[in-house]
Order: C-alpha cells, then structure tokens, then sequence
C-alpha cells in the first residue's frame, strides 16, 4: 500500500478526481467486489478459482499453470474474503515427481496471508491469519481458526489442528499451541479489515 500512496503522492494533478482515478487505475475490481492489482502476476488463470470479495495486492505470484492431466480441476482456489498481502506466493509447484507438477492450494474464506509470505500447500482453512514472511512447506495442512505468526515456517507434510497458533522455525524454536475458540470471529474480523484498509 505504501508504494501505491507514494505513487499517488507524486502525480502531478489538479484535481482530486485525478489522483482518485490514478489510485482506481492500480486494480481491477470484478462486480463480485474481488480486487486484484495490475502488479500481479497471475501465471495460468484458468486454473485458478477466486471467489467473491476477495484482494489479490500487487507483486503477488499465483503459480497456476494449467495441465491437460488436471482437467477442468482449478490448481488454485481462494475461498470468500481472502486477502493476499504484497509480494505474497501461491505456488503449489510439487518439488518431487515430474517436472512442472502441479499440487492443489485451496485457501478457505476470510483468510489472511501476509507480506513475503511463500504458500507451497494443499490447504488452508477457514478463519486463518498468516503472517509476513511465512513458509507454508508442500502438501501441509492448516485447519480451521488457525494463526501462523510473523516468520514462522511449517514444514511440508504438516497438519495444524483447528484452533492452532504456531510460530517459529522447526529445529530451532517451533512451537504449536492452542488457541481459544473465541477467536474464530476476530480472524473473521481481521479479513474483512484487511480488506477495507487495502
């Protein structure tokens, strides 16, 4: 956000309604309410499902690319309200098997990913916050109501239960603990704010 207000800052205009249409200009917004910035990369768009109200900021990868095996099945899939934050990565590229193999990343409704944060995934639930500069490993599992702090890194293959707050790097100081069911309407909360801010 910061780099589109400094943007904005510098244009040159004599109207408020320019530098509104220059703001404007920086996304694309479908009538569902999705918005999705012109600095994304969105690399096979046809496998990748988005749903109503969701944000997609600028220098976010989504890694979708298409795959005759795959059929019509998305690789990737954002649920209602997802917020994917600046330079975030959605790649569910499979580091073993054939080259180019594509994983699934289904990201459930009123999730939050932080800046710098690379998901490799198969999937994410409802309710969820993911920090900045997270590593979500290939084929793990975060369920429901979950909160994945600041520069943690879950290692591939893992399934955190609902209810979950992990942070940490695994061999150094990881740790997964529980969290109070009261939690589910605040992460709902923070998606929607999330969004509003953007």
């Amino acid at each position: 956000m910061a780099g589109i207000w400094s943007n904005l800052c510098s244009v040159k205009s004599n109207s408020i309604a320019d530098a509104v249409f220059f703001l404007m200009s920086e996304w694309i917004e479908t009538k569902g309410g999705t918005r999705i910035s012109r600095l994304a990369i969105i690399d096979g768009a046809s496998s990748i499902t988005i749903s109503d109200a969701c944000t997609v900021s600028a220098g976010c990868k989504l890694v979708g690319r298409e795959s005759a095996a795959r059929g019509t099945k998305p690789v990737i899939a954002l649920g209602k309200y997802v917020f994917l934050a600046a330079n975030c990565t959605l790649d569910p590229s499979k580091s073993s098997g054939a080259a180019g193999d594509l994983g699934e990343c289904t990201i459930g409704n009123y999730t939050t990913i932080g800046e710098n944060s690379v998901v490799k995934l198969s999937f994410i639930g409802n309710r969820v916050r993911v920090g900045s500069n997270c590593h979500l490993g290939e084929l793990c599992v975060i369920n429901d109501c979950c909160i994945i702090e600041d520069g943690a890194v879950v290692p591939k293959r893992s399934v955190i239960a609902p209810f979950s707050r992990v942070r940490g790097v695994p061999g150094q100081d990881y740790v997964v603990e529980e969290l109070s069911a009261a939690y589910r309407r605040v992460l709902e909360l923070n998606s929607h704010l999330c969004k509003n801010l953007e």
